[in-house]
């Protein structure tokens, strides 16, 4: 039985002058009461949204739709079927193409074993009774985990990231390696450069891009032979990608995936990332900036003790970055949001934004600016 539940997306208000975080008000979303893993992202015009509803519990439906201030409209059927991965962490994103074209995925079981499933795919137009195009994402034919999207528009094309298990099924029987992997895709579905990242990564973390000095940046969750798992990034230069390094050395040994990826903001000249890590059992949210100039990661800037994690972050210009994580106080989770300064090494005080259950069901934050009005929506998974 999944979780039903209802999704709130917060809007904060900001002022012109003061660049403060005053407030915030609810758009309704224009889901039914089985909606889960709703994903909140920013379109070319607006925002973008994307949920799953249920019918009987044995048929899931991925549905998408555009939003303003005023609420969402578009509301499109993408697909359906009754044999799909519905998962809190690993749900469903989408992005825009710059002529306008929708971009989501799904899971879908590729065998009857649990962690055996497909990154399905369609492209289409809002509004429209069927997508243009629909395909798996990956060419390697492997029954095996695949999942952990993300999508960012890349010129007239789109730049795709995911966690591929290609490795994981080795001919004796022994679990291989997780990797990370990237392609380019047209607006038809067309696909250039697949490559892979890095040959060893965490089973399970989600991952982020951005757009920082004019070339692409992803973090993800890396995972060295003696288990540290700290969170790396790597940079695609139009034909390959870097090696992978660390944005920072947390040092954080852990025998399991933690199911808490890192998320980045892009910028023209600078950018930043928040993650989670745990050091001597402290659990922390750690930011930092990344220079288009240096191409590195700076020392971490801020450090949150005491959290679950959960993170994401936007950049609001003039040097602000925008950031949300969830802590836990008592039975009760708690979501914040603060702003940081990277110019002057300064934050706002913390506001609290909602209240959730700390479990799992609460999901996953996200930041994104409504274009042409000083305001930024946070979507909320589940409340």
């Amino acid at each position: 039985m999944k979780f039903v539940c209802w999704s709130i997306v917060l809007v904060i208000l900001f002022g012109s002058c003061e660049r403060e975080i005053p407030g915030w008000k609810d758009i309704p979303l224009p889901a039914d009461r089985t909606a889960v893993f709703p994903f909140l992202t920013q379109g070319n015009d607006g925002l973008l949204l994307s949920w799953i509803e249920t019918v009987s519990d044995t048929v899931d439906i991925l549905k998408v739709a555009q939003g303003d201030s005023a609420g969402f409209y578009g509301v499109t059927e993408v697909a359906r079927g009754s044999d799909w991965f519905v998962n809190w962490a690993d749900f469903p994103k989408m992005s825009q193409f710059a002529g306008g074209k929708y971009i989501v995925h799904w899971l879908q079981k590729s065998t009857t074993s649990t962690y055996d499933y497909n990154i399905h795919v369609a492209i289409g137009d809002f509004g429209t009774r069927q997508p243009d195009t629909t395909f798996i994402l990956h060419d390697d034919g492997v029954n095996a985990e695949h999942g952990f999207v993300s999508f960012m528009p890349y010129g007239e094309s789109m730049l795709a990231v995911w966690l591929d298990g290609r490795n994981t099924k080795n001919a004796d029987g022994t679990y291989g390696q997780m990797t990370l992997r990237s392609v380019i895709l047209d607006d038809q579905g067309n696909k250039s450069l697949p490559q892979e990242i890095d040959d060893r990564v965490c089973d399970c973390c989600q991952t982020d891009l951005a757009m920082i000095g004019g070339q692409p940046v992803v973090v993800y969750r890396d995972r060295a032979q003696d288990e540290i798992r700290d969170n790396y990034y790597a940079i695609f230069d139009g034909n390959t990608w870097s090696e992978g390094k660390p944005v920072f050395d947390d040092g954080w040994k852990i025998p399991g995936c933690p199911v808490n990826g890192p998320a980045i903001a892009g910028g023209s000249e600078s950018g930043a990332v928040a993650w989670y890590t745990e050091v001597d059992q402290r659990g922390m949210v750690r930011l930092a900036t990344f220079s288009a100039q240096e191409m590195a990661f700076s020392e971490p800037l801020l450090e949150l003790d005491d959290v679950m994690g959960r993170v994401d972050i936007k950049n609001t210009g003039n040097g602000d970055f925008l950031y949300v994580w969830l802590e836990k106080n008592m039975e009760e989770g708690l979501l914040k949001i603060n702003k940081l300064n990277t110019e002057k090494n300064t934050t706002k005080n913390p506001k609290i934004v909602g209240t959730m259950h700390p479990s799992r069901d609460s999901g996953f934050p996200s930041i994104n600016e409504l274009s042409g009005i000083k305001m930024k929506a946070i979507g909320l998974h589940n409340f």
